[in-house]
């Protein structure tokens, strides 16, 4: 695993354990939810059967492009590649890879018992808030160069894995997560 992806790894793991972005993995697998009218799967626990009040499910793999994360990231021929439910604690998970190999973004849908409150990812040494429309959004260097957008009770975490050389990672996340807001439910 190359260095630079060493942090985004710890922080995904850091955010699964530490801010709560677990999920009861009841949740149906994300092709099988119906989609807007913006492309983005989504339905809600209750309809899923997760007994869940209400709180939106995402694709994760409908919350950005492959195009978006290229642009973004850097890195060239990115595809998606969604996780099978069980393998991460969430609602859905999409890793955007480039040429086959190497993850440049991941994007988790967090379970419902994860925190909403934005102050509580500011509260982490070095967090910025990130300027989105319609959500709120920040920049959690400290949870392993991880942004989190929170929607409508539901949030989505972004992991940063191998922005390209030349690429900060702050700047890959603040131009991904108004795409991410603009497709959440």
């Amino acid at each position: 695993m190359p260095i630079r992806t060493w942090p985004a790894t710890f922080g995904l793991l850091l955010c699964l354990i530490v801010v709560g972005c677990g999920g009861s993995g009841a949740t149906p697998d994300a092709a099988a939810l119906p989609s807007d009218e913006t492309g983005a799967a989504a339905t809600t626990d209750a309809d899923a059967g997760a007994g869940g009040g209400g709180v939106a499910v995402a694709d994760a793999c409908a919350l950005l492009t492959a195009d978006e994360v290229e642009a973004a990231s850097g890195q060239p021929d990115v595809e998606t590649q969604a996780s099978g439910i069980g393998t991460f604690d969430g609602q859905s998970q999409c890793a955007y890879m480039s040429g086959g190999l190497l993850p440049a973004v991941i994007v988790t849908v967090a379970g419902p018992d994860t925190n909403t409150d934005i102050n509580g990812y500011l509260a982490l040494p070095e967090s910025v808030r990130l300027p989105v429309n319609g959500a709120e959004a920040a920049f959690v260097p400290a949870a392993g160069f991880m942004a989190f957008v929170i929607k409508h009770g539901l949030v989505v975490a972004l992991a940063i894995t191998a922005p390209a050389e030349g690429k900060e990672f702050q700047e890959v996340a603040a131009a991904l997560v108004q795409p991410i807001a603009d497709r959440m439910p």
